[in-house]
């Protein structure tokens, strides 16, 4: 698993170190502003001031993506980011995700039955949606730094094949920073079919490795399998539990509908 964090070095450049977290070899690269949006970072670190006002437009479209610091809060320069070593990066990126994370899950916490009541509608009427969000939500709240939803879909029908009854097949949403669509392939549908063929209760945690960063979680919406995989960091008992109450709730809600 590989993190990468940036530090605004001018106001049209950031310096980005990744760290593989499994071998603990480190690079470094600089990189133009106007590449941001596609470079997916676990956090932004800004040592000037004046900086956030020139970048407003920018840092407004990411800062619910990902943490973004004032480096005098953190109390490292520019200078010391560059000469990060394998431990101190990991030290910074555990330091900044903690707080991010639980500022994310409390607030979760509070937004529970809005959230609920959102997502519940979603399932019947707009099922892609409702899986795009709760990909979000998840990714928010789990810190990943890449995350895949696997679950059942109909096979769209084509034009020519409209006497032909719906097919039942999987897809997969899965992306970093932003979430990708697609229909699973063979292999993909293996592994669904592998860690979803026997029951689970709403929610499940199958696997989490902390050294490989791997998390595997097994639940259902309204009788309907769905499997997450994850890489990230830390799980911890309040994740544990927000996620049960999600899903607990979600299969409540939706038999009500």
């Amino acid at each position: 698993m590989k993190i990468c964090l940036g530090f605004v070095k001018y106001v049209g450049q950031l310096v980005v170190q990744e760290l593989d977290l499994i071998t603990h070899e480190m690079s470094q690269k600089l990189i133009d502003i106007t590449e941001l949006p596609e470079t997916h970072l676990q956090a932004l670190i800004i040592g000037q001031e004046e900086h956030f006002g020139e970048l407003h437009s920018l840092l407004v479209k990411e800062k619910s993506l990902y943490p973004i610091l004032d480096a005098k809060d953190l109390k490292i320069s520019l200078l010391e980011f560059e000469n990060l070593n394998s431990v101190k990066c990991r030290e910074l990126f555990e330091k900044i995700q903690h707080r991010w994370l639980v500022f994310q899950n409390m607030n979760a916490v509070e937004h529970l039955i809005s959230t609920f009541n959102h997502l519940s509608p979603l399932w019947m009427n707009d099922r892609i949606t409702f899986f795009e969000e709760l990909w979000h939500w998840l990714n928010l709240n789990l810190g990943t730094v890449h995350l895949s939803l696997y679950f059942n879909d109909i096979e769209q029908i084509e034009e020519h094949e409209k006497n032909s009854r719906p097919k039942l097949t999987q897809s997969v949403l899965s992306g970093g920073k932003k979430a990708h669509f697609k229909q699973a392939n063979t292999a993909e549908s293996e592994v669904f079919n592998q860690f979803t063929s026997k029951h689970h209760p709403s929610f499940e945690v199958i696997e989490f490795d902390s050294l490989k960063g791997r998390f595997v979680a097994v639940t259902q919406v309204a009788q309907s399998p769905i499997l997450i995989m994850a890489e990230m960091n830390n799980f911890n008992q309040l994740q544990r539990s927000l996620l049960n109450g999600m899903f607990s709730s979600l299969m409540t809600l939706t038999k009500k509908l």
